[in-house]
This record gives C-alpha cells, sequence and structure tokens, in this order.
C-alpha cells in the first residue's frame, strides 16, 4: 500500500445494468499503481447482475464502499456520490469505461507540480472495432480558471479551425478535482439539460478553482457503441440546449464576465446546429417534416449564425455553416444525410 500521509483520491462509479462491461472497469480502478484510492460504487437500481458485481468486489478490495439505491439517473447519482466522498480529490469514471493504471499517479502528479486546482487529460474513443485518440492540445497546457471556463463557453477565433473540438473538454470523466470545489455543485438534472450536464458542472466549478493543467496523454478509454441510443432521436434536445444557454448566460451575468464568453457561447449556439441537424434526421418522419424542422432551426438561429466567422475553418466546415449561414437548407440537410451515414459506419 502507498503511504497514507499522500492525498486519498475519492472515485466515484454510477453503475446501471452494465454487467457486460462492468469487470473491466473495476479492474481497472483497483489496480492502479497509485494505490490511497476511495472507490464508491453507486448501484442505482441495476436489474441486471450489476449490483452483485460491486459487492462481490467491495469482499475483495477494502477501498470500495458500495452504495445501492433506487434508480435516479446519472446527475443525481454522481450528487449522492459526491456527497458521501472523503478524500482530497475526487474523479468520476463511467462504468461501461476503463482507465490506465498510471491515470491516477500521473494526474495527481501533474496538478501537484503545476500547483493546479484540477488535472485532465486526453482520451481515447473506442469502437469495438477500433480505438480513436482523442488529442485536445498537442502538448501539456496550463490554463488560469477563466481561460478554460471561456473555453468551455465555445469556441472563438482560431479555435475555430477545429470545430469538432466544441465539447472536447466538457466530460466529467478523465479530470481530478478538489473535492471541497465539486460539494459547492449540485449537478443539473439530465432532464433539464440532456447530455450537457457534465458542461455545465465543469463551467460553474471554473468558479472555485483557480488553474487547470492538461496531461497530453490518453488516459481515459471511453467505450461508443454503435448503433446506441447516444446516436438516437432525442425529442427535447433543442429546449434542453435552450435551457443551457440560458443557464450559462446568467453565470457570465452574475459574474460579471468579460465579452469574450458572450461571442463564445454564441458561436456555440451556432456550431450546435450541426448536433440539431443531426437530431432531426433521426426522427422517424418525412424527409419534408426534417427540412422543414431544421429550416426553423436555422431561422431561429439566424443572428448567432450571421456572427461566426469562417476564416480558419477548413474548406468542409466552411462549406458545411456557409450554408446554416445562407440559409441554404436543401444542400444544409444533404450534408446532414451524408455526416450521418458516415457517422453511422464508424
Amino acid at each position: 500500500m502507498m503511504n497514507s500521509s499522500l492525498p486519498l483520491i475519492s472515485i466515484m462509479v454510477p453503475v446501471y445494468n452494465v454487467e457486460k462491461y462492468l469487470r473491466q472497469c473495476l479492474d481497472s480502478i483497483v489496480n492502479q499503481t497509485y494505490s490511497n484510492l476511495e472507490i464508491i460504487l453507486i448501484d442505482d437500481g441495476s436489474k441486471d447482475s450489476s449490483g452483485d458485481i460491486c459487492d462481490e468486489y467491495a469482499k475483495l478490495d477494502s477501498r470500495i464502499v458500495v452504495i445501492h439505491q433506487e434508480n435516479r439517473g446519472l446527475s443525481q447519482t454522481r450528487n449522492v456520490g459526491i456527497a458521501a466522498a472523503k478524500g482530497e480529490y475526487i474523479m468520476f469514471v463511467d462504468s461501461d469505461d476503463w482507465v490506465d493504471r498510471e491515470m491516477c499517479f500521473v494526474l495527481l502528479n501533474s496538478l501537484l507540480d503545476n500547483h493546479a486546482e484540477v488535472a485532465m487529460c486526453s482520451y481515447v474513443r473506442e469502437y469495438p472495432d477500433r480505438s480513436l485518440p482523442k488529442e485536445i492540445y498537442p502538448t501539456d497546457m496550463l490554463f488560469d480558471n477563466l481561460a478554460f471556463q471561456r473555453r468551455l463557453c465555445g469556441l472563438v477565433g482560431e479555435e475555430l479551425a477545429n470545430p469538432e473540438n466544441l465539447d472536447s473538454c466538457n466530460m466529467m470523466c478523465a479530470k481530478m478535482y478538489p473535492l471541497q470545489a465539486t460539494q459547492k455543485i449540485k449537478l443539473v438534472d439530465f432532464k433539464e439539460i440532456g447530455p450537457s450536464e457534465d458542461l455545465m458542472f465543469n463551467f460553474e466549478l471554473m468558479t472555485f478553482v483557480s488553474r487547470v493543467v492538461y496531461v497530453n496523454r490518453p488516459m481515459y478509454h471511453y467505450r461508443k457503441v454503435v448503433g446506441s441510443i447516444t446516436i438516437s432521436y432525442k425529442p427535447h434536445l433543442v429546449s434542453q440546449w435552450e435551457t443551457l444557454y440560458q443557464k450559462m448566460q446568467e453565470l457570465i451575468d452574475a459574474n460579471c464576465l468579460d465579452e469574450s464568453y458572450k461571442v463564445a457561447l454564441e458561436n456555440r449556439k451556432a456550431l450546435n446546429i450541426l448536433g440539431i441537424g443531426m437530431n432531426y434526421m433521426q426522427e422517424n418522419v418525412s424527409f419534408f417534416k426534417k427540412y422543414r424542422n431544421t429550416r426553423q432551426a436555422i431561422c431561429q438561429k439566424k443572428k448567432c449564425l450571421k456572427q461566426l466567422s469562417l476564416k480558419y475553418m477548413p474548406m468542409h466546415w466552411k462549406l458545411f455553416y456557409f450554408c446554416a449561414k445562407q440559409r441554404l437548407v436543401l444542400p444544409f440537410c444533404i450534408l446532414i444525410v451524408i455526416i450521418t451515414k458516415m457517422r453511422g459506419k464508424v
């Protein structure tokens, strides 16, 4: 065992119906080279054998704490884990993902060496037939809290050369946080802001820390299952994103953040036209209905699309967002169909 005088790291794992993947996840955590860990497994009302697997691992490792509860959803489960944690730092791992054995050690050392409060690393998108590392930045980076918070808000200037990186910093996983800061935040329920709960958590957290260090090493393995719910039609996505924008704007106003945040948020709204279009293409309705919904979304976002700069974008992105800016809805929809089909083959 590692010297207990070293910081205790709480690793929080929400568990729900993942019996197929859970052992790989837990093995990657209990075998960390940094051993001063508290491992909190929250069985969120699993209907399969996931809860039994959690109990099995707890009998073998005294660092594991298991909480069984009725199903409450990811956001509330994470809130329970944050409240239960006792470590100086906390990390989040999704139960169908896994991590490199050195992840805790590397992130903690980087955090301490750089006098930072938050450490993060890049990740690998794990498809059934391939592994695709995601390099967020080409080198290790150090940010003050305002710079990182603005980056979370959206892309500006030369950052728009890579629109696909809009959400690359959002994940709560692949990060190490100070527990005290996370306990000042309650995650917004998934039903309110949909898949953006991680973004809102990190955006708000930057109010309570001063520095973030990025380690350019892919140590978190994010499982991507083709044909999963993540690429199915989400009927509430538009309203959820509108709620997200409103909450982000409220935080910008409350903290008197500068104009760059407002530009970044407007760019986020414009860039999310891609996600809205792809979502409509998943709906089980006629192409005309998909076209009409997409046209309405583009018209509603004409102001932020107008101010979106295409200067630094690669040609394929310029073409796509040029169609959106000019309200060329049919070619825009055709490009969306092509993108959706390509995505389905990944």
